[in-house]
């Protein structure tokens, strides 16, 4: 299920680092609840022709 969001909508972040070198992008909560996801979701980040970023649920995620 593909829900587009608000495009007036903008969100700032500041990607994180965790101790092994992986990369966090902290989604702010009002965006997870719109969208229906929990922190503990795994997202799929890809990039269009564009260059925009596109962010999906796994459907592999534990938290269906």
């Amino acid at each position: 299920k593909m829900i587009k969001p608000d495009t007036n909508t903008t969100y700032g972040v500041i990607v994180q680092e965790d101790e092994n070198g992986d990369l966090l992008l902290p989604i702010p909560p009002m965006l997870l609840a719109q969208l229906g996801w929990s922190e503990d979701d795994e997202i799929v980040i890809q990039v269009d022709d564009q260059g925009r970023f596109i962010l999906s649920k796994d459907s592999d995620s534990k938290n269906d």
